[in-house]
């Protein structure tokens, strides 16, 4: 099931701090360091849901194809787990999550700079992409 909110909906805040990776335009975000002018941002992620967050994919709001899997291996669990996302450009994003049921939120135009602190997911806020609110 596709759930869709917009950014100005979530309690969106991200902090700026130093990176190492760089978004290649083979469509993926790349952690493993390398070249770009811009790379200055990281995110940290609260899942403040009921829900654990399996998949997580980032891309340019210019760009019509998704990221690769930011989380890899990990998860972000449910009720209060944290992943912490770093060395991205500063610029807008749109921001796929996957949960533990399969369903996705996908969160349109976060710009990741123009924000300072943790960004909480909550039941809400999932529901809200799903349509119930």
């Amino acid at each position: 099931m596709r759930w869709m909110i917009l950014a100005a909906v979530m309690s969106v805040s991200m902090a700026c701090g130093g990176g190492g990776g760089a978004y290649d335009e083979g469509g993926g975000y790349d952690e493993g360091g390398g070249g770009g002018e811009n790379l200055s941002s990281s995110v940290t992620i609260i899942n403040d849901s009921n829900y654990t967050i399996y998949y997580l994919y980032i891309s340019p709001v210019s760009d019509n194809m998704w990221g690769q899997d930011q989380l890899g291996s990990e998860v972000i669990p449910a009720n209060g787990g944290t992943f912490t996302l770093t060395g991205i450009p500063c610029d807008s994003y749109d921001v796929r999550l996957v949960d533990e049921d399969e369903d996705e939120c996908i969160v349109q135009a976060v710009d990741i700079c123009a924000q300072n602190a943790g960004w909480h997911i909550t039941n809400e806020d999932l529901l809200r992409c799903e349509g119930y609110q």
